[in-house]
């Protein structure tokens, strides 16, 4: 009996290192041109990481930082520093920036393995895991130097930490459970709204069915609480949001104001202040943003935003997954014990409320990310409980599920490895790249290289390719924010078209049309055309024409 125990043991731990593997393949292959084009988020993840390994001290000239001033807000160092060893072996590749959110992504499948494996759902554990390792939504995200993967390994391994305090009452989980905690709220804004308010949920759900007493409640409430507290700290986050938040909206404001003028006159005048109002502008606007979040076609069809992450014609899950999903939370419903049904339902519903708070670059797949593990938990109960309830004379239809499941698997490696590079690929910044390995060619034949168009982030790229230095850049600490600035022989200007007293030997780099609206330019020469993987051009490199020319 022992034997036989062990065996399956062994079995199963076979298995488990087997997804992990296939997950592992999903996310290393072509992992140096799949996305295509380097992000200028990656960008500045990989020049910083560059600047720490040579000098220690980041673009800016601060000794080893826990956070990066970037082009939009400030990011977590700690990305960083993950990628400086990879940056050792590989240099500024694309390769060496990707690898950290790849380890992590697999490593974070092993947690949510582990996660379940704890609650007593082996079986399920392994079924979840593995449709996480072929999982496009989980994949496209390991894939980018994004740091939301490093926050959801954290947000589970949390959650991993929380059961076990739960389980054994002891308070050596205690600090577990905060690092884990402040780590997934300093890595991405959206853990610290879901998960203080997600672990304080579990603590009451959990708190009669594990004789948890008042003391240690109040132990845990603050941990989450001091977690949450010092992300804050270390990464200010109010500046972002002010920015992108739904109250920055002005449509609810224009709609109140409409309304009210539209009905002055036929209706008394405390009805329309008690309907027509801000807070209920507003409260309707949050709603719009959050039930777009359980749609259908953000799930299963069109993906989401950023564009930067969209694979063309295709959904978050396989479609074919869509039967899965409703049967499981059938089967789910259907159990004596619905403990886990209201653990991943209370998941799937917190998880899009920071996104919903938000009103740019929505529905968010990244605001949004922890909510795949509770959509394939249900995903992996209908798989579960098909398999259960299967028939000899439903062979041929398993047979033929099995099929379109791999040909959909098929399809979407065809979509994301082929399709991406050239379908619309105009948000992955790649004339960026472009232009600093063209410059990098014809820099020498040129005294100034004259940068037009707010163009902001092309200096890191002109840094990895050594055409600016670290030295130089941490001398000219920000200077990136001003409206024009200079650093060597590369200068900066925020306005479009805009080249004032044209010179011999400048390199001019320009939006494509520039040339043709000023009628100056009429002795400017194009010296090469930066284009999109498609073949839409979008910046000329110029020069002035030579008299004997």
């Amino acid at each position: 009996m022992l034997n036989k125990k062990n065996s399956k043991n062994k079995l199963k731990n076979c298995l488990i290192i087997l997804i992990l593997v296939v997950a592992l393949f999903f996310r290393l292959i072509d992992l140096n041109n799949s996305p295509s084009g380097l992000h200028a988020d990656e960008a500045s993840f990989l020049l910083n990481a560059k600047a720490i390994l040579s000098t220690g001290m980041d673009e800016d000239g601060r000794f080893l930082p826990l956070t990066l001033h970037s082009f939009i807000d400030p990011k977590p160092a700690l990305y960083s520093y993950f990628q400086i060893p990879f940056v050792a072996l590989f240099g500024t590749s694309l390769l060496a920036a990707r690898l950290p959110a790849a380890l992590f992504g697999v490593a974070s499948i092993l947690v949510v393995y582990l996660m379940l494996k704890k609650m007593g759902q082996e079986r399920l554990a392994i079924v979840v895991a593995l449709l996480l390792s072929i999982s496009p939504w989980h994949i496209v995200v390991s894939r980018a130097t994004q740091e939301v993967i490093l926050s959801f390994f954290f947000f589970v391994l949390s959650l991993y930490f929380f059961f076990d305090f739960v389980n054994s009452q002891k308070n050596k989980y205690l600090f577990a459970i905060f690092l884990s905690c402040w780590l997934s709220m300093y890595f991405y804004h959206s853990a610290k709204v879901v998960l203080p308010i997600l672990l304080i949920f579990y603590l009451f759900l959990f708190k009669k069915e594990k004789g948890l007493d008042l003391k240690g409640s109040l132990k845990f409430f603050a941990v989450i609480v001091l977690s949450m507290v010092l992300s804050l700290l270390f990464q200010e986050s109010t500046t972002r949001f002010n920015s992108i938040g739904i109250f920055s909206s002005q449509e609810p404001k224009t709609a109140v104001i409409e309304q009210i003028f539209a009905s002055t006159g036929h209706a008394p005048q405390f009805l329309l202040r008690a309907f027509y109002n801000k807070p209920v502008a507003y409260f309707y606007k949050f709603i719009q943003e959050y039930i777009q979040y359980f749609s259908l076609d953000f799930l299963f069809l069109s993906w989401g935003e950023p564009k930067r992450y969209s694979v063309p014609y295709h959904g978050l899950f396989y479609l074919i997954e869509l039967p899965l999903l409703l049967i499981g939370i059938y089967s789910s419903i259907r159990k004596k014990n619905r403990t886990l049904f209201f653990v991943f339902l209370s998941l799937w519903l917190f998880a899009p409320l920071p996104a919903a708070l938000t009103i740019q670059e929505t529905p968010s797949i990244i605001r949004t990310f922890p909510m795949i593990l509770a959509v394939y938990y249900f995903i992996a109960e209908g798989f579960i409980f098909i398999l259960s309830s299967k028939k000899n004379k439903f062979s041929l239809f398993f047979f033929l599920f099995f099929v379109a499941y791999l040909w959909q698997i098929a399809y979407f490696q065809m979509q994301f490895f082929v399709q991406q590079k050239v379908y619309q690929p105009w948000s992955r910044n790649n004339p960026y790249s472009e232009i600093a390995f063209k410059v990098k060619d014809l820099e020498a034949e040129y005294d100034l290289i004259f940068t037009t168009n707010d163009l902001r982030p092309l200096y890191a790229y002109f840094a990895l390719e050594g055409l600016i230095s670290v030295d130089q850049l941490q001398s000219n600490s920000l200077a990136r924010n001003q409206e024009d600035y200079q650093i060597g022989k590369y200068r900066f200007n925020r306005q479009a078209c805009y080249f004032p007293n044209l010179e011999q030997n400048v390199l001019y780099i320009a939006e494509v049309g520039c040339k043709d609206k000023v009628k100056d330019w009429a002795d400017l020469k194009v010296v090469e055309t930066i284009s999109y993987p498609d073949g839409l051009a979008v910046y000329d490199l110029l020069t002035l024409t030579k008299p004997n020319d």
